[in-house]
């Protein structure tokens, strides 16, 4: 009732309550989870109003302990929406590469643990931040306001589902359209081997500039990461590591299955 309050009094008093449950020796886990994610909300209120900027740090904080948590109840579901939800606080910061890294690390989680449903959910997430990419440059350049980038990231619709353990609305499910599998050798970039899916003689000149200038700009972000989705134009081309490898797979369309069958090809 405190939390839910528009006097300031009730709103700070609940805080510090919050904040005393999460700090003390753990009791009970779905308690100090659910304290958490109410204080968590509570701070991006906070956010909203006062535009402070060293919330977002100490937000972060707490989704770091909230992860910890999850770790050692083996929570799989909670561990992958902390990583989807420090996504989206990574976008306030304008970092979209770091933001992109969470929602890989969310989805593999959920897709290792059987939770294809959340997994589905957090994949057609990064496929509309590949779309916003530009967008978001753009805000960057504009250096808008605090408030405004907490509207484009709708972080605190996303907190009050996974507090309310709330069904997100899935996407129509389709398969993606496949344009080209290449592997690719690690140190000399060529192609090793490379299968069409579908006439080429359209997109060929496109793709292949635009898979050059992917390479130099994401070779470092490529090896360290397990997988790396790229938007050039109309397709997109999911980057795997298998050293001295690299497999690139072109397509059109959503790519959960996209992932599901290069992952699947790794490891045949």
């Amino acid at each position: 009732m405190l939390k839910t309050s528009k006097r300031a009094k009730n709103r700070a008093q609940a805080e510090e309550l919050l904040k005393e449950i999460v700090d003390e020796d753990i009791l009970e886990h779905q308690t100090t989870v659910k304290a958490s994610l109410l204080l968590c909300d509570l701070l991006i209120e906070e956010l909203q109003l006062s535009g402070e900027e060293e919330l977002i740090e100490e937000i972060h904080q707490l989704l770091d302990k909230l992860f910890v948590i999850a770790e050692k109840e083996e929570n799989h579901a909670l561990r992958a929406e902390v990583y989807w939800l420090q996504s989206r606080l990574a976008l306030l910061k304008f970092d979209t590469q770091e933001a992109r890294r969470k929602l890989t690390q969310a989805q593999l989680i959920a897709d290792g643990k059987g939770l294809h449903r959340l997994a589905r959910k957090i994949s057609a997430e990064y496929d509309s931040l590949l779309d916003q990419l530009d967008k978001w440059e753009k805000l960057e350049q504009e250096d808008i306001q605090l408030t405004e980038r907490l509207q484009e990231t709708r972080i605190n619709e996303l907190t009050d589902n996974v507090l309310k353990q709330r069904e997100i609305k899935l996407p129509q499910s389709e398969d993606e359209e496949p344009v080209q599998l290449l592997l690719i050798a690690e140190k000399s970039g060529l192609s090793v081997f490379s299968k069409s899916f579908k006439s080429l003689i359209e997109v060929e000149e496109q793709l292949l500039g635009g898979l050059l200038t992917a390479m130099r700009g994401f070779s470092d972000e490529i090896f360290s990461q397990p997988l790396e989705r790229v938007k050039i134009g109309e397709f997109i081309l999911i980057l795997h590591a298998s050293s001295p490898f690299l497999i690139c797979y072109v397509f059109k369309g959503q790519s959960y299955s996209a992932m599901k069958k290069v992952l699947l090809f790794c490891n045949q």
